[in-house]
């Protein structure tokens, strides 16, 4: 019996029994349909897979028979020549077969069969209509020289850009050397302590020295490292990247210039070198013995070493100055060397800063890690529309669309006093008169 589906009001009046059959016989019925449309596809689809086959075939023998059907044009054709026999050989009724198809298309087949010579005529050219790159003059080429052709604009055009190149003021490395610390305040401070007395060893009933500490303030304030400069509206629109390479390059100018700032402490808070007698033992001393005072002062005062700031022209004229033997000094078993970029003394290797702002006869020698300094985290970074200038008119602002840019970094640094000693800042010249014995 054919399945039949049955309405929602035929379902509610079957018993469970019948239900469960007719789902029995609704799930046979589907699986039948769903195999014979399997089978249709599965058949058309074989179909499909005979008819491309088929033509396929077709194609390629149709394809078979012309090439055959070529060959064969193509050896009667070469059968024809080789029956020419003592008229000539393949490769003369080539040449003829050549000859008659160009006398066709000529009117010199005459004078090449008769081997008359041809005259070839060669239209005259104005230089002037020669297109070069440049411009060529008359007197690198003929009559009126050639046309460039190539405009400036197109140079710029396929011109390979190799980026921007510039120096930039030197920087110090003087910040290798001294104490850094975040900059949050508007000033850093130290209060410095001086011990009046010292304790002594007494004998029993002996009255005890008396000792006491006294402080000082100081302080110094946070200012900025700051630089400024202008720019049209048409500028900034149109030209993004330069004025991105402005507040990049201007930003390095104030970070080079914070370690001056630092040198400028130094030089006004280091003392200047004390001399001894006991150091005056050269009649001509050199400026190692310059540096080597130095050096024992400070250590003489209580304090180490722990750097030396030089010029570049200084460390060169101590590493290859020479003797009146003509030998490097380094060479005479002094007690000091220059080696691996630093002085030994003492058995210890103190490192040489090489630094381009110091003058050529100026050093630094002592504990760097003395030097107190703050520097903002904060790179400011600020533009306005413009400012009000003394007159009737502005003379820059935004009635002249033109901006003002700021950048600027505070700082801060001090050299304790207390401690001053333990850094020496002078000039070898000095220093090496300071150390000559007398008459």
């Amino acid at each position: 019996m054919e399945f039949k589906y049955k309405t929602q009001s035929e379902l509610a009046k079957m018993t469970p029994e019948e239900l469960d059959q007719y789902a029995t016989d609704k799930s046979e019925f589907e699986q039948k349909q769903s195999d014979e449309k399997i089978k249709t596809a599965l058949d058309q689809f074989k179909k499909d897979l005979e008819a491309e086959a088929k033509t396929g075939k077709e194609a390629a023998e149709k394809e078979i028979n012309q090439l055959k059907a070529d060959l064969e044009a193509q050896g009667k054709q070469i059968n024809k020549l080789m029956e020419r026999g003592p008229e000539g050989n393949v490769n003369e009724s080539i040449d003829k077969s050549f000859l008659d198809v160009y006398k066709q298309h000529t009117n010199e087949g005459e004078d090449l069969q008769s081997n008359k010579q041809l005259k070839i005529t060669v239209k005259d050219v104005a230089s002037s209509d020669v297109m070069s790159v440049n411009t060529v003059s008359s007197s690198d080429f003929p009559a009126d020289g050639t046309t460039g052709v190539v405009t400036s604009g197109m140079y710029g055009m396929w011109a390979k850009f190799l980026g921007f190149f510039g120096i930039l003021p030197n920087k110090s490395k003087i910040m290798d050397l001294i104490s850094i610390e975040p900059l949050t305040e508007a000033s850093i401070y130290a209060i410095n302590t001086t011990v009046i007395g010292t304790a002594e060893i007494t004998t029993e009933c002996k009255l005890k020295p008396v000792v006491k500490l006294e402080f000082e303030d100081q302080k110094a304030d946070a200012e900025p490292v700051a630089a400024m400069w202008f720019t049209t509206t048409k500028l900034r629109r149109f030209f993004k990247n330069l004025a991105f390479k402005f507040r990049e390059t201007f930003g390095m100018l104030v970070t080079n210039k914070i370690p001056e700032a630092a040198l400028t402490a130094i030089r006004n808070g280091a003392s200047a070198f004390t001399p001894n007698p006991l150091f005056n033992i050269n009649a001509n001393p050199d400026n190692y013995e310059a540096l080597g005072a130095a050096i024992a002062s400070i250590q003489m005062a209580g304090g180490s070493v722990n750097g030396i700031i030089l010029s570049p022209i200084a460390y060169r004229n101590m590493k290859q100055s020479k003797n009146a033997n003509g030998t490097y000094n380094l060479s005479n078993g002094g007690s000091i060397t220059i080696v691996d970029g630093g002085i030994g003394w003492n058995g210890v290797n103190l490192p040489v800063v090489l630094d381009e702002t110091l003058g050529a006869d100026e050093f630094i020698v002592g504990d760097f890690s003395i030097v107190k300094g703050g520097v903002d985290t904060e790179l400011i970074y600020m533009e306005t529309d413009g400012r009000v200038d003394a007159g009737t008119s502005a003379t820059t602002g935004l009635g002249r669309n033109i901006r003002t840019h700021v950048i600027e970094q505070f700082c801060a640094f001090l050299v304790p006093k207390a401690v001053k000693s333990h850094l020496v800042r002078d000039t070898f010249a000095n220093v090496k008169t300071l150390i000559t014995p007398g008459e």
